[in-house]
């Protein structure tokens, strides 16, 4: 077992603020003594569910499980049902939060910690094998999946993306996310960037454009903004007078050049986008208002293995496949040409579910969309459905005008008409919630089946 270790905060002076907090600075040796309190609380076990809403409170309790050589388990949601899941797989773990938990069974641990002392001790340092956290994915095609996060490997890509976004290079950063921790872009961008590059984290996750204005105004240095299309949409359309920003990053779903273009006009600052999976994290960037490749992150190799595109990280034990078809342009960019898991194939014809999904969306009239196909039953035939915000069409207007884009074998049967989509807080469209909408709507009879 490989005894080396990496310090968190060695960028930071002792009476350096690591988190905006509560309305106020918190200094290093502060939080350090949070830590050792909560440290002192944490039970024997393996893994700890850390469901921590207040993002600082997150990061507390993440470097004491990391002290206690603990896995912080992620999930995707905190449905009971599904942290009752992840306690069954992971038999010696417990939950963790600030709050009380209702409806959960599992063993529950509620944090908590006297914020006004301070402590001398220098800043930990955490074993670089140590798996800091296992990050289960969204759901957004299909059951989650367990992605264990090594110390190490998170410490290297932090310090990837300090460099490509050139983060604190002007001054120290301060971190608004509108992104829980427990996903991928969230705890690597909102927690990571703070522990390894000495950003100062903001501790809220503000939701609505006036709640992210805030957070960004009382924010004591230069702000960037961690968030999602969806979120940027919101803010795009808010009104509101927005305080200086030095550059916006999006992720967790697809984001439009015409956002792009429209969030760095409305905001008056760069819009950049990651690409990244919970597998790997981030992997490449771009600029979305100027750029439709994707460059890989310093050291990033990709390479092709029977048929499917594999990435190699230099942290990284081994090679990391990936769900989506890339359309390399040369060794250190390429363009995405979709995920292999939206590709069709219905009456010998094939397509694509995103580019389906975009040629609906791009009906006037149509405010927002999505294509979904079915699990088949038995081996039953099943067919596409697609949800579809559109108060001022009627179905067959829409039907008609998608008939004019795509073959009839894509027309959706059924088509069913919603006042808005299921959203979870990242922005995500989970598969099981898209499914059980189709279904609902259906008992009720408000669809159309084209024919």
């Amino acid at each position: 077992m490989s005894k080396e270790k990496i310090q968190v905060f060695e960028k930071l002076q002792a009476d350096e603020a690591v988190a905006f907090w509560r309305g106020k600075l918190v200094e290093r040796q502060q939080f350090l003594s949070h830590v050792m309190q909560v440290f002192r609380q944490l039970p024997e076990k393996q893994y700890a569910i850390n469901l921590c809403e207040d993002r600082y409170c997150f990061l507390v309790a993440f470097v004491a499980c990391m002290l206690r050589e603990q896995t912080c388990l992620l999930p995707p949601s905190r449905a009971h049902k599904e942290i009752e899941r992840i306690g069954e797989i992971y038999a010696d773990s417990y939950c963790l939060a600030e709050v009380k938990l209702e409806d959960v069974l599992l063993d529950q641990l509620q944090i908590a910690f006297d914020s006004e002392k301070s402590c001398d001790s220098s800043p930990p340092r955490i074993r670089e094998e140590l798996v800091a956290a296992i990050v289960f994915t969204s759901g957004s095609t299909g059951q989650p999946k367990a992605n264990p996060k090594k110390w190490k490997e998170l410490v290297a890509s932090a310090k990837i993306a300090e460099k490509r976004f050139a983060l604190n290079a002007n001054g120290r950063n301060s971190i608004v996310a509108t992104v829980p921790p427990q996903h991928m872009f969230g705890l690597e961008t909102s927690i990571i960037f703070p522990l390894v590059t000495g950003a100062c984290l903001h501790a809220g996750k503000p939701f609505f454009p006036q709640d992210i204005n805030s957070a960004l105004e009382e924010t004591p240095f230069r702000r960037v903004l961690i968030t999602t299309p969806l979120h940027l949409q919101a803010c795009c359309a808010a009104g509101l007078a927005w305080p200086d920003i030095d550059f916006v990053v999006s992720a967790t779903a697809p984001l439009e050049p015409a956002l792009a273009m429209e969030a760095e006009k409305i905001l008056q600052t760069e819009v950049r986008e990651i690409y990244g999976c919970s597998e790997a994290g981030a992997i490449a960037s771009r600029r979305t208002a100027k750029n439709s490749a994707w460059q890989l992150f310093d050291g990033y190799t990709l390479f092709s293995e029977k048929g499917r595109h594999h990435l190699k990280i230099p942290a990284v034990d081994g090679d990391i496949e990936l769900a989506d078809d890339i359309e390399v342009i040369d060794e250190t960019h390429f363009r995405l040409a979709g995920r292999n898991s939206d590709m069709l194939k219905i009456g010998g014809k094939r397509g694509s579910l995103g580019d389906l999904n975009c040629k609906l969306k791009s009906i006037a009239g149509v405010e927002d969309a999505i294509f979904v196909l079915p699990d088949s039953v038995n081996g039953e035939r099943v067919r596409l459905a697609a949800l579809v915000v559109a108060p001022r069409l009627s179905h067959e207007e829409i039907l008609e005008a998608l008939a004019e884009q795509v073959d009839p074998v894509f027309l959706p049967r059924p088509l069913i008409k919603v006042n808005r989509l299921p959203y979870n807080e990242l922005g995500k469209l989970p598969r099981h919630d898209v499914l059980a909408l189709v279904e609902r709507q259906k008992r009720k009879g408000f669809y159309l089946e084209s024919a």
